[in-house]
């Protein structure tokens, strides 16, 4: 199992693409929407490999990989109107300032997830890592909250990852940053 997390407040430009038939952005300039500061960011990928043998007196061992699956989440208190409209299911393009949650039996909507930040690792050495999700989902158990306590409102979004078109679920790039 691959993990990752970037944790407490860093600053990020993940940006949140409209995912097309054939998985690819429809258009770069123009995300859906962008968490520019999070809490947390975390990434988990997990695939097993089950083995069986052939039977009937075969000692061949075969093994049947199972797909890729996992999660991107974020938790943030940086929220705009165009992140509540995508996670509620609304039209992400209307000028309206309202958001509204309601049951929805829509099929769900994918997205391109691409995000980059730079952050320092316990070797003291600063990195810079690219994330793409290729095929995302927002999962129904998003937690939005408002207080009066200093913080207006922190929103808790999970997306499941899946395979696009050319198989790919997720690529992560990580360079150590120059003078590092």
């Amino acid at each position: 199992m691959a993990k990752n997390t970037m944790a407490n407040r860093c600053g990020l430009d993940l940006k949140i693409y409209a995912y097309t038939a054939d998985g690819t952005i429809a258009d770069e300039a123009t995300p859906l929407a962008v968490i520019d500061f999070a809490n947390e960011v975390s990434i988990e990928l997990a695939s097993d490999m089950v083995w069986a043998t052939g039977g009937q007196e075969h000692n061949k061992i075969v093994g049947f990989n199972n797909p890729i699956e996992g999660t991107l989440k974020v938790s943030t208190q940086m929220v705009n109107m165009e992140l509540l409209t995508l996670i509620s299911g609304g039209d992400v393009s209307a000028a309206s300032t309202k958001v509204s949650f309601k049951n929805s039996k829509s099929v769900p909507k994918f997205y391109i997830i691409k995000g980059e930040t730079v952050w320092v690792g316990e070797d003291g050495k600063s990195y810079a890592e690219t994330i793409t999700a290729f095929k995302a989902c927002a999962k129904r158990n998003y937690n939005v909250t408002y207080n009066g306590d200093g913080d207006p409102q922190s929103l808790d979004v999970e997306f499941e990852l899946g395979a696009n078109a050319e198989n790919s679920v997720m690529d992560i790039d990580r360079e150590v940053e120059a003078g590092a």
